[in-house]
């Protein structure tokens, strides 16, 4: 892979079929996600962990020119990941999340979360939506017809779970106080504030797996580049 470059108000997307990823790729992981990795009882969920977490340090070494063993990824006063010494000016971003097979890694220049959700059956989707989202969200949801209704549930739930990771929330903030407007996929309103979520940009996309993904990205007039991994990178 040659070194990519993010040029201007470009956000790249990265996404790789963990399934596929080669078996060495260990010795590219710290000691603390070594052992993370080993307390993962089922093979599969091990291996996906360990293709997602490289990925990372690959991609990160291909944009910044270091050797993806040797970056140091730390997190931030939320837990954020983020480059302990970043290289170059802007400071470069990223944000990892996997569902299923899929690994996505997303970069920019500016603050951003990235998540991903396997298209799949919602059985309890009434439930959830009752629970998570708001009473905007839920006529929105409700008023599609029902072969869609899951699918898009999913989306939404990425736009919510993207804008988290992206201020580094976590679960300190609840997903119904996200609003996210359907028609099209934007953020409506952070805590009844529609200024707050004026300030962020959601970027979606389906994956081949397939996956609903969404970028939350700090700022306006974003480009969203979409790239496949190749194994082995």
């Amino acid at each position: 892979m040659d070194r990519p470059r993010i040029v201007g108000d470009e956000v790249h997307l990265w996404w790789a079929d963990c399934a596929a990823a080669p078996t060495d790729l260990r010795s590219l992981l710290p000691d603390e996600d070594r052992r993370r990795a080993e307390r993962l009882r089922v093979d599969a969920a091990r291996r996906r962990f360990v293709a997602a977490r490289a990925l990372t340090r690959i991609l990160l070494g291909r944009y910044t020119d270091v050797e993806p063993s040797a970056l140091e990824i730390g997190s931030g006063a939320r837990g954020k990941p983020r480059l302990e010494r970043p290289t170059g000016q802007p400071t470069l971003h990223f944000n990892v999340a996997h569902s299923g097979s899929t690994a996505t890694v997303a970069l920019a220049f500016s603050e951003l979360g990235v998540d991903v959700e396997s298209l799949r059956p919602v059985p309890n989707l009434a439930r959830l939506a009752a629970r998570f989202c708001s009473d905007f969200e839920r006529r929105q949801l409700y008023a599609l017809p029902d072969h869609d209704r899951e699918a898009t549930f999913l989306a939404l739930w990425t736009c919510k779970e993207a804008y988290l990771k992206a201020v580094g929330s976590g679960i300190a903030m609840p997903l119904r106080v996200i609003e996210v407007d359907l028609h099209p996929l934007r953020l409506a309103r952070i805590n009844n504030d529609p200024h707050a979520a004026a300030d962020w940009t959601l970027l979606h996309a389906t994956l081949p797996e397939p996956a609903a993904c969404t970028v939350a990205i700090r700022g306006r007039s974003r480009r969203l580049l979409m790239r496949e991994v190749n194994w082995p990178v």
